[in-house]
């Protein structure tokens, strides 16, 4: 049976404007994939979501938020493939095609398969 860690990474995109993005390192490990999870965001528009690794290296592309969501079917199925090593700097990026009406919270989380090799 496969082993998985999860690592969240949390982003706020402010009232009045259309996304926001937000770097970080992560932790070192192979990551298998990632999921979204978030309120409700009180929009009129289409919201999507981008992962990008070092220079702009598209890690999973700029999609709508559901294809990002969970499933409830597993941490090796749930939400969408990275299969990169971790330790790197990684930016996750968050576009409204309207501005949003409120506060909008979510959650990258990144699924680490702690068996595989780097």
């Amino acid at each position: 049976m496969a082993k998985y860690k999860s690592v969240v990474i949390p982003i706020a995109v402010d009232a009045g404007t259309r996304g926001n993005a937000t770097t970080v390192t992560t932790e070192a490990g192979f990551i298998r994939r990632a999921v979204i999870a978030h309120g409700t965001a009180d929009n009129s528009g289409m919201v999507r979501a981008t992962i990008e690794g070092i220079n702009g290296e598209k890690l999973a592309q700029m999609q709508a938020l559901e294809i990002y969501r969970t499933r409830n079917i597993g941490y090796s199925e749930d939400g969408v493939p990275l299969n990169v090593s971790g330790g790197n700097q990684m930016t996750f990026k968050i576009l409204a095609t309207e501005d949003f009406n409120q506060d909008f919270v979510a959650d990258l989380v990144l699924i680490y398969d702690e068996e595989e090799n780097c």
